[in-house]
């Protein structure tokens, strides 16, 4: 075991529903070993051709300072309060 595949979560959704409505549920079983299988053939092919999957520029995400606001306490509003307003 020990290696693991990364495939995104919307391409297996959208395999496994369409495999179970064209394949019923021996489709839905199938689809996520035969698109696993997919996967790791195009990576190797990308890499026999040199081809990277992803350029690294080099630089990383850095997440912006969070700003965060002063919050005051809700007040629900009364008949006497709005009297008082007035």
């Amino acid at each position: 075991m020990g290696r693991s595949l990364y495939m995104n979560e919307g391409s297996i959704f959208i395999a496994i529903t369409t495999a179970t409505i064209l394949e019923g549920i021996s489709g839905a079983l199938l689809v996520v070993p035969v698109l696993a299988s997919v996967v790791v053939i195009m990576e190797q092919a990308a890499a026999c051709a040199g081809v990277a999957a992803f350029e690294d520029d080099g630089k990383r995400f850095v997440a912006p300072p969070r700003k965060d606001k002063v919050r005051r306490p809700f007040k629900l509003s009364t008949k006497e309060s709005q009297k008082e307003d007035l």
